[in-house]
């Protein structure tokens, strides 16, 4: 059977429906985020957090929504966006998932975003498809209006939704960004880059790379090398209809989502082995 647009929106709606702090009133995606490639990724995003609300002290809501005639809309940027950029002329900010510790306090709270742009040390902006940082850190750059530095991206999530297996130029790129996020100015230490000490920290941030269709041969082997994680392959849903109600992931969404969220909770207050994640989920 073969997977639609259609079928992907609303697998991706009916997600973000329950992740709403409250119900019942729909949740739909904007204009702005009805491209195959941003519903994927908004699709990704709601199975993380799907998966984040089943793990003990837990919890993951949407945030930022915008009110609709029929409800509420997940508004998702079309493209490469500054944190801080309007989503609308309200001056409005776009749609994220907000993940906190069920007592809310600032220790644990973080944001899971899409298509925002972080300055690596170069002074070039990268855009992250997916990526997690600190709420306080969102909060400060959207204040100030200053792009977030490479280093406070906790996660990088490359979603790539292409009709055939992805290729070894995905894993370069993500290796290649990676890599200046993770450099920054550091006194007396490793070596001179453009006139500063610098300390490589190559794996501050996980990365991850997401595919529907799998990853080529030597695209893995790169991946492996530089330690570059290929997540279980998310195959576009089929014959989905939305609904308001209670949502059962389907073996590959199961698989998915607890692989990806242990490693995104991996050495943190909240750490969970995917194998303990998986039977919680729905």
């Amino acid at each position: 059977m073969t997977a639609s647009t259609p079928d992907l929106e609303d697998r991706a709606e009916s997600l973000l429906q329950q992740l709403r702090r409250r119900r019942p009133a729909g949740v739909q995606l904007s204009a702005s985020g009805r491209g195959k490639s941003r519903i994927y990724e908004v699709y990704v995003v709601s199975l993380i957090a799907t998966a984040m609300n089943y793990v003990p002290g837990l919890r993951a809501a949407v945030n930022n929504l915008r009110r609709a005639p029929n409800g509420w809309e997940f508004v998702a940027r079309g493209g490469p966006r500054r944190i801080f950029d309007p989503a609308d002329a309200a001056g409005g900010f776009y749609s994220c998932v907000r993940i906190d510790d069920k007592p809310r306090s600032p220790i644990y709270q973080f944001e899971l975003q899409l298509n925002v742009q972080y300055r690596g040390f170069s002074g070039e902006l990268h855009e992250l498809d997916v990526s997690l940082l600190t709420a306080t850190t969102a909060k400060e750059c959207r204040r100030t209006q200053t792009d977030p530095l490479g280093i406070s991206a906790r996660a990088a999530i490359e979603t790539k939704c292409y009709s055939g297996a992805t290729g070894i130029e995905i894993g370069r790129q993500a290796l290649a960004t990676r890599s200046d996020l993770n450099t920054t100015p550091y006194p007396a230490r490793g070596p001179e880059i453009r006139g500063h000490r610098c300390s490589r920290c190559e794996h501050r941030t996980t990365s991850i790379l997401v595919s529907p269709n799998g990853w080529t041969l030597s695209a893995r082997g790169f991946a492996n090398a530089w330690q570059l994680v290929i997540s279980p392959n998310l195959a576009l849903p089929t014959s989905v209809t939305a609904t308001s109600g209670p949502v059962t992931l389907t073996a590959v969404e199961r698989q998915f989502a607890a692989r990806v969220a242990s490693l995104l909770l991996d050495g943190g207050l909240f750490a969970i082995a995917e194998s303990a994640l998986l039977p919680r989920l729905p």
